[in-house]
Formats: structure tokens, sequence, C-alpha cells
């Protein structure tokens, strides 16, 4: 068992889970100047968000249901005929403006039955406590998206991670393969060789004999003596023909040897790589977890 590796994990989980404290989206309400002046608005600030995105998911969030269609108006964004029953059981006007800030995107509103009547005038009303709530849980969702995005972003490192220790492994394994490859050529290198060593010295002793038919045949007539230097010569020939083999073969065992070794280096190499590989995806699962838990702490 690994001590050290759940030692080290459960550091990272301790640390992970005391970075992110509950992340809570607070709406404040107060004076605010809008198009139809200074009203008692609903604010709140979606953090690291992006203003382009941001107002996207709140034109889709507050078209759900609604009468009317959202227009921009005077640098708000105007929606008359917005529909929730838990706010109004008639449809209602909403009016927003956007700001972005380097903390993130601040959404400011106000919501009325008409231009007269503002639902955030009294913060005991049901009407105030139901828009509040209509305004913080589209920023909890926003933020939640923008998070998520987090989340996505560090599982996507974390993914290619994985394919590279992959991709190493499967080099590690070739690397295995070649060298096996090369020790059995090694081995039917040396077999061979054997053998063609055994077969020079019957070479050799063939020689040596018809050596001596060819002296016993000097000057005689007709064909003998050609025939039995013939013999000779090939089996010369033969004898050469084995030792040049057998210099070919003591190449390729050196040439096999030579590949071992680059396979190895390349394997040691590959280990390096794969040790080094592994603390990086470690180190990464822990920056999933901290983008997960900070994705579960917002409340």
């Amino acid at each position: 068992m690994d001590f050290k590796k759940i030692i080290t994990a459960t550091l990272i989980s301790a640390l992970t889970l005391g970075i992110f404290a509950q992340e809570v989206i607070n709406v404040e309400q107060g004076p605010k100047d809008m198009s139809k002046g200074s009203r008692n608005a609903f604010t709140v600030v979606i953090p690291e968000s992006k203003l382009k995105k941001v107002q996207k998911e709140w034109n889709d969030y507050i078209k759900k249901g609604a009468k009317g269609k959202v227009e921009e108006l005077n640098g708000e964004i105007v929606l008359n005929g917005a529909v929730n029953k838990n706010i109004s059981a008639t449809p209602f006007t909403i009016y927003s403006k956007f700001l972005e800030t380097p903390t993130g995107v601040r959404l400011t509103a106000f919501i009325s039955q008409n231009d007269s009547v503002e639902f955030s005038s009294d913060p005991s009303s049901d009407k105030n406590i139901a828009s509040n709530k209509y305004i913080r849980d589209f920023a909890v969702l926003a933020y939640k998206d923008v998070v998520q995005d987090q989340v996505d972003v560090e599982n996507d490192k974390l993914s290619k991670l994985k394919e590279e220790l992959a991709d190493l492994r499967k080099e590690e394994d070739k690397s295995i393969k070649k060298i096996s490859a090369a020790k059995r050529d090694i081995s039917k290198a040396e077999l061979n060789t054997a053998t063609a060593k055994s077969e020079i010295l019957t070479k050799i002793n063939q020689i040596t004999t018809q050596k001596d038919v060819v002296a016993r045949l000097n000057n005689s007539l007709g064909n003998e003596q050609k025939e039995a230097e013939k013999t000779l010569k090939g089996l010369e020939n033969d004898k050469k023909k084995l030792e040049n083999n057998i210099e070919k073969m003591g190449k390729d065992i050196d040439k096999s040897n030579e590949e071992i070794r680059n396979e190895e280096r390349n394997i040691d190499e590959s280990k390096r790589k794969q040790s080094a590989k592994e603390r990086d995806i470690d180190n990464q699962k822990a920056e999933v977890q901290k983008a997960e838990q900070k994705l579960n702490n917002i409340k």
C-alpha cells in the first residue's frame, strides 16, 4: 500500500474542502437610477461571469412563458408581459440593466405591475419576497453555469492528461514488444550461427579429403582431375558462403543488441515521463475536485 499517495490525497482533499467556503449569492435592494427615474431596484452580482453570456441567459430566463417580447430601450432590457405565478397572477414588466465589473456582472432590475406600482417598494410584501427570489434564482443559475464551465475545462485537462499517459504506456508496450522481437532474432541468429559453424567444420573435413583426391589425380588422363578440382572449388565456395553468413548474422546480432539498448533507454524515459504525468494527473484531479466543490458550494 502506497501510504505516501494516501497521505498526499488526504491532504489535497482537506485543502480542497477548506479553500472554498459556501458561496452565497446575495440580492440587495435600494434606490437605483433607471430609465424610469430612481427606483427601488434589486441588485445582484454574478461572480466571474461575462456580460454577453449573462445577458443572453437573462433574456432566456425572463422569456419563459412571457406574453411579450424582450426589447432593449434606453440602455435597458425591458420585457412587458413577463409571467411568474409566484410573483403575480397577472403579467408584469421587468426593467433590467447590466454592468461588467472586475469581479463579475452586476444585474440591476426592478419589477412592476405598471410604471407606478413597484414590487420592490415594500420589502416585507409577498411580491417583493417572490421578486427577490426570482432575481436570486437567476443569479445562482448563472453563476453555477460559469463554474460548471470551469469544471468542464478542468475535466477536459484531466482527460487530456490521461490520454497522454495512455499514449506513453502504449509507447512503452511497443518498446517492450520490439525488445522481445529483437531477442527472438538474436536467439535465431545464434542458433543459425552455431549450425553454420558446425557445417563449416564439415566442409573443412570435406575440403581436406577432396584436396587429397585432387593430389592423387594430378596429371591423370581424362577429366577426372578437372572434375575433382571443380568439386573442391564448390566445397570452398560453400565454406565461404557459410563464413559470410556467420559474419552477416553477427552484424544482425549487434544491430539487435543496439535496438534493445535503444528501446531500454526509451522505456526508462517513458517511465520517467509516466511518473511525471501521473503527478500531473493527481494535481489535476485536485483541480477538478476544487472546481466541483466550488460548484457544490454555490447557494
